[in-house]
């Protein structure tokens, strides 16, 4: 990463002093470098970031050479094609460092991780799991789905449950999302979907999880519409028709929280259209417990039964934050202590009266020694009434009129 910088410096540097042919130079050396770089940042925002800074190095590359190109007559190089012939190749170039942005992931999450979504999850078996294990089942007209489309409010857990496809089908799992194809300098785009499949098609088995795929495939006709936007769902049409006559062994996997918006033809091509629900009460258990059995706690699966009313229409995305707090709350009750007491070569934190306290801060005390308190149900309770749920009636209505027109509930 930090090599990639120095090169886009350098190349400003370069630019500065009307020095064009080595600034592009070090600009595409620092995005090659940045772009064999960004699958292995695991810092996602960080990688958001650097990429769209690519980006708009190499948009940057692109205009410096119609600059130039503007500039110097094609007759006084006095050397036929070949410049041409060298752009055919930095293009060549570029377009496979940019293909390192479509990323092969083999997540450590399964099925059983997954709370409920048990309809999501059987048409995730017919579709992969099935096929792979038990391919004579598969014959005659039955055949296994093509193309599926996970929709729902925000934080119902759609990214998680493709991620657990991932670990459980075994097949090569490609995850990008729309803006990594749609924020490609011009004309770009296109070409990265058709790469995208190409590249799926190459392998024997593999699944195409494409997340905000409303973003990439949105409704034709509206007026604002770019005709690069339309080039992308055209070509976008192109390769789902191409998946599904091929009678290959491609799973493409939309996610979105706006059904309502893709483009109708694309909304066809998705076969099965399940709605990814807001979790049920045995399912909301099941995560409140996941997100607190690795920090030490006194709650009883007995006790977690009284917050069945209090999380009503809470997304998994809520609880999981919910639960975050509830675990931090010991850690502040340290912070907000002013007495503490040693007992057995621990630091408790102490009420005034206790045999033994003495008055002090958390900072002030050995950390190595510092005993935290144990997540109780009251933890839970106290951040159930300060976390509040994200997901409005109007959404839950929007995606329900949709589930009634095109889809199904998982």
């Amino acid at each position: 990463m930090d090599r990639a910088i120095q090169w886009w410096q350098q190349g400003q540097d370069l630019e500065k002093e009307k020095k064009m042919d080595e600034a592009i130079s070090c600009y595409k050396s620092g995005c090659e470098c940045m772009l064999k770089w960004l699958p292995y940042d695991k810092i996602q925002a960080r990688a958001s970031d650097l990429k769209r800074k690519c980006l708009e190095y190499l948009d940057h590359i692109d205009k410096l050479k119609k600059s130039m190109e503007q500039k110097v007559p094609a007759a006084a190089n006095g050397s036929g094609g070949a410049p041409n012939k060298k752009s055919d190749e930095d293009n060549s170039q570029l377009n496979d460092a940019i293909k390192q942005c479509i990323v092969k992931t083999v997540p450590d999450i399964t099925f059983k991780d997954v709370a409920g979504l048990d309809k999501a999850k059987q048409a995730l078996q017919e579709a992969v799991i099935l096929p792979r294990m038990m391919p004579q089942l598969f014959t005659g007209n039955r055949e296994p789905w093509r193309a599926i489309l996970l929709y729902g409010v925000p934080g119902t857990g759609k990214t998680y449950i493709a991620k657990a496809l991932a670990a459980e089908c075994k097949s090569t799992f490609f995850a990008i999302s729309s803006s990594d194809l749609v924020s490609k300098y011009q004309g770009e785009s296109e070409r990265l979907v058709r790469a995208l499949f190409e590249m799926a098609r190459a392998e024997e088995r593999a699944v195409v999880f494409i997340d905000e795929i409303d973003s990439l495939c949105s409704a034709r006709g509206q007026g604002d519409e770019s005709e690069s936007s339309k080039r992308i769902k055209t070509e976008f049409l192109v390769q789902m028709q191409g998946v599904d006559k091929n009678n290959s062994g491609v799973l493409i996997l939309g996610a979105t929280n706006f059904p309502e918006n893709i483009d109708p033809a694309i909304r066809r091509r998705f076969e099965k259209r399940i709605e990814i629900t807001l979790p049920e009460w045995v399912a909301r258990k099941q995560i409140l417990l996941n997100n607190v059995k690795k920090t030490k706690n006194t709650i009883t699966p007995e006790q977690m039964d009284q917050l069945e009313q209090l999380t009503e229409l809470f997304s998994a995305s809520d609880i999981s934050v919910l639960m975050k707090d509830a675990v931090m709350m010991p850690v502040r009750e340290l912070q907000r202590a002013e007495w503490f007491v040693e007992r057995e070569g621990l630091i408790y934190a102490a009420k005034p009266g206790d045999p033994g306290a003495y008055q002090g801060k958390l900072l002030e005390q050995d950390g190595s020694k510092v005993a935290i308190p144990d997540v109780t149900i009251q933890h839970v309770v106290q951040a159930i009434k300060t976390c509040k749920k994200s997901v409005g009636k109007k959404d839950i209505d929007r995606i329900n009129d949709f589930t009634q027109m095109f889809g199904q509930e998982g």
